[in-house]
């Protein structure tokens, strides 16, 4: 694989390479990924946390990269290969912000983000050079209504929303949550879980919040089961999660947890604290039948990746991406026409069953969610195997509206 080192533009360099038509540095040789595409390459910028402190997930890398190795080998978009640089934010948002200021310079035509949550500070810098932002999660109201944000990831913004009909669905008659305290994003979090619960009927114990530095959970725990709650949902860091449900099962507590799907993925390697936790996901667990095929491609063209909801989810998000730039087939491939395939040509779109089918709806109304995939799948996980509660997408209620 050959790498291309790119400068950064912000005094507070953001770390970027360049990949072209392959997936890891062990793999350049394969020739099960060697690209086959020939005409003038599609840049694009892959940006999210791989590295530092704040839930950090460097298989979202490797997902892509595969996504992009199976497109160039099998003859790229119209022959034309994707070539993808990769700005690492490091969960920080000044770095966020050097990223779109790179990708501006760059002259990328999209900017891939699956689970960045620093987009907000991003997306001001890629709207004014109608540069589009594909594949983040909704934490924000201007994740969900900017013109050139395309999530495809249900999130903090809105995500909760299905917590109430999961959580009245495997039996909770009381409800209490524990929220993360982090900048732009607790609030909303805070009001979508009261909503979710107020619209099934469910008694609601209030919110507990949490620093991300904390790392003792135990008296957070006697504190939601004071309330009464003989449920509690989650919204946290992985590191936050992984310290909740270690007090959680070491106390015995016999509250149901119910969290995201995004955080329970990588705790494989603690396997005895997950079980008999309640996952809900806008993504399909790897240990899902269904999205079997797509574990075995990235498997296949980035080899030694780490299975996770991230990593196959990303994989997908670069799937769905080319899909619309194939249909659209536009001249050339500009920041311009790459926004308008964006907006033209996803309705309904598979994800190998990975995320829910996928759509984009072009608005002019102001504050209008545009956006998009809005239902869930829900597990009752037990170690390493889930069992579904809900095998087929649900739909997230409430969230249709104009906001």
């Amino acid at each position: 694989m050959k790498l291309r080192f790119v400068a950064p533009v912000a005094a507070v360099a953001a770390a970027c390479l360049v990949f072209t038509g392959c997936s890891s540095n062990s793999s350049n040789n394969s020739s099960s990924n060697k690209s086959t595409a020939t005409a003038s390459p599609i840049h694009v910028m892959l940006s999210t946390a791989l590295t530092g402190s704040n839930s950090p997930m460097p298989e979202t890398q490797s997902g892509l990269n595969a996504a992009v190795a199976e497109i160039n080998h099998t003859g790229g978009i119209h022959g034309h290969p994707i070539d993808m640089a990769v700005c690492d934010t490091q969960g920080n948002e000044n770095l966020a912000e050097s990223c779109a200021q790179q990708a501006v310079q760059n002259k990328d035509v999209a900017v891939l983000a699956p689970g960045n949550v620093l987009t907000a500070g991003m997306i001001p810098t890629l709207q004014k050079a109608g540069i589009a932002l594909f594949g983040a999660d909704t934490n924000t109201a201007l994740d969900a209504t900017s013109p050139i944000s395309f999530p495809a990831v249900t999130g903090g913004y809105d995500l909760n929303n299905a917590s109430g009909s999961i959580a009245k669905q495997i039996g909770c008659q009381k409800i209490s949550t524990l929220i993360i305290e982090a900048p732009d994003i607790t609030t909303v979090i805070a009001n979508s879980f009261k909503a979710a619960f107020q619209s099934v009927g469910l008694p609601y114990g209030g919110a507990t919040y949490s620093p991300t530095s904390q790392t003792n959970f135990s008296s957070t725990l006697a504190a939601l089961q004071a309330t009464g709650a003989d449920c509690v949902t989650t919204a946290l860091s992985i590191a936050q999660t992984t310290g909740f449900l270690t007090a959680w099962k070491q106390s015995g507590s016999k509250l149901k947890v119910i969290v995201p799907g995004t955080t329970i993925a990588p705790l494989t390697s603690i396997n005895s604290i997950d079980t008999g936790v309640y996952v809900y996901s806008p993504v399909r667990l790897p240990s899902d039948p269904l999205v079997a095929s797509t574990v075995s491609n990235v498997t296949k063209y980035a080899p030694g990746t780490v299975i996770s909801s991230r990593s196959i989810e990303s994989y997908a998000i670069g799937q769905l991406f080319a899909e619309a730039l194939t249909k659209a087939n536009p001249a050339t491939y500009t920041a311009s026409t790459v926004l308008a395939a964006l907006n033209n040509d996803l309705r309904n779109a598979p994800s190998a069953n990975v995320l829910p089918p996928y759509s984009t709806v072009p608005t002019t109304v102001a504050n209008q969610q545009r956006i998009f995939s809005k239902s869930v799948v829900a597990y009752d996980v037990s170690g390493t195997t889930t069992k579904t509660v809900t095998p087929a997408w649900v739909l997230i209620p409430g969230i249709n509206a104009p906001l």
